[in-house]
C-alpha cells in the first residue's frame, strides 16, 4: 500500500525546504504596520493626487470612440444584410461574396 507523502513535501515542493518562521514573521511585521509606502511620507503619492485632476474632456473622446464604433459595426451589419441581393444582381459566386464582405470590412 501506498503511503502519502510528507506535509512538507506537498505545501513546498520535492525539492524545498519550509521557511524559517522567524524571516515569515519578520516579513508579515513589515507588510503590515512597518513598511511605508513609495512616496516616503506615507500619504497618497503623487500619481494618485495627479488621478483627481483628469482632462474633463475624456468623457467626450470615449463618446466619440464610441459612437464611430458604433457606425463601423452597424455599416458592416446592413452591408451584410445587402449582400445577397447583390450577389443576385451582379451575378457573383458565393467565393466572390466573400472576397466583397473582406474587401469591404478591411479599410475599417
Amino acid at each position: 500500500m501506498l503511503t502519502p507523502p510528507p506535509e512538507d513535501v506537498l505545501t513546498y515542493g520535492a525539492h524545498a525546504a519550509p521557511p524559517d518562521p522567524a524571516e515569515v514573521e519578520a516579513l508579515r511585521a513589515a507588510q503590515v504596520g512597518g513598511a511605508q509606502h513609495p512616496a516616503g511620507n506615507g500619504s497618497r503619492s503623487q500619481h494618485a493626487k495627479e488621478d483627481l485632476s483628469l482632462d474633463p474632456k475624456r468623457w467626450i473622446a470615449l463618446l466619440v470612440i464610441g459612437i464611430s464604433q458604433l457606425m463601423v459595426i452597424l455599416d458592416a451589419t446592413i452591408v451584410n444584410i445587402a449582400l445577397p441581393q447583390a450577389q443576385a444582381a451582379l451575378a457573383i459566386s458565393d467565393a466572390d461574396r466573400q472576397w466583397m464582405v473582406t474587401a469591404y470590412a478591411l479599410p475599417f
